[in-house]
């Protein structure tokens, strides 16, 4: 069920977060539930949904830097 994201972020009781990077579901975010409830549900449809400010920011930093 994993295949095409990666592990980014661990939410405690065997919850944690994965992005898609390849494949039908690119670019969303699923949380995988397996060891609570036994379900991976989507959790966002985007990584910005997923983590508002953090890529804007980003971006604002490396526009000040130039690197834009």
């Amino acid at each position: 069920m994993t295949a095409g994201s990666v592990q980014i972020g661990e939410q405690g009781c065997g919850h944690s977060s994965w992005p898609v990077v390849s494949g039908p579901h690119r670019g969303s975010v699923w949380v995988d539930g397996f060891a609570g409830d036994g379900l991976m549900v989507q959790s966002a449809p985007d990584f910005r949904t997923w983590c508002p400010g953090r890529p804007a920011r980003a971006e604002a930093e490396a526009e000040a830097r130039g690197h834009r």
